[in-house]
């Protein structure tokens, strides 16, 4: 229970942190956080549109109203492609979200760093300090970055096609496989005969 209390006092702290750099962060979060249930929402009605559609077309002719297999299969497509478009949507508004924290909390970082006398400052190994730092900067920006990739540039690796190879060796081998079009050679300039 100590670990649970000690993760809230962590919280804690950084929310205090970051609401003293940005003061928006309570409605921007409230903001985001109602944005993706909607996009939830609306991502669990295609399926059920695509259904209703699905039976709307299958049933006779005399048990169907004449419209309604054309409403809904058009209210699939329309939900289908919200559902994608909000989808990115959701993404930039979290990234903008937790870029504007990770600001503050750098912000804050740099801040301190520079009130801190240099004779302490100057013991500290130069080395260790701008890699806390950048490590702290790297960890909180890879939350901001959503996890995205394409799949014709970077499949997941088959146990069959790449055995003994990790994700990354099978990446750098589908991007050499990929349609990316490759420089031709130019060939020494041979005179035509006639």
């Amino acid at each position: 229970m100590q670990f649970v209390a000690d993760l809230y006092k962590d919280w804690v702290f950084a929310y205090r942190i970051t609401v003293s750099r940005y003061p928006a962060l309570p409605l921007h979060f409230i903001g985001t956080t109602l944005f993706v249930a909607l996009v939830a929402g609306l991502s669990t009605l295609v399926p059920y549109l695509l259904r209703q559609a699905t039976n709307a077309l299958s049933m006779d002719a005399a048990h169907r109203a004449a419209g309604s297999a054309v409403l809904l299969a058009g209210a699939y497509g329309l939900a289908w492609t919200a559902a994608h478009a909000f989808e990115w949507l959701k993404l930039m508004l979290s990234a903008a979200v937790l870029a504007r924290c990770g600001a503050a909390f750098h912000h804050v970082i740099f801040a301190r760093l520079i009130r801190v006398d240099y004779t302490r400052l100057s013991e500290q190994d130069p080395g260790k300090l701008v890699s806390g730092i950048a490590r702290s900067r790297d960890a909180f920006s890879a939350i901001a970055r959503p996890r995205t990739r394409s799949p014709d540039l970077c499949p997941r690796p088959s146990a069959r096609a790449n055995a003994g190879r990790d994700h990354a060796s099978s990446c750098v081998a589908a991007v050499g496989r990929s349609r990316i079009p490759r420089r031709k050679r130019r060939r020494a300039s041979v005179p035509l005969r006639r």
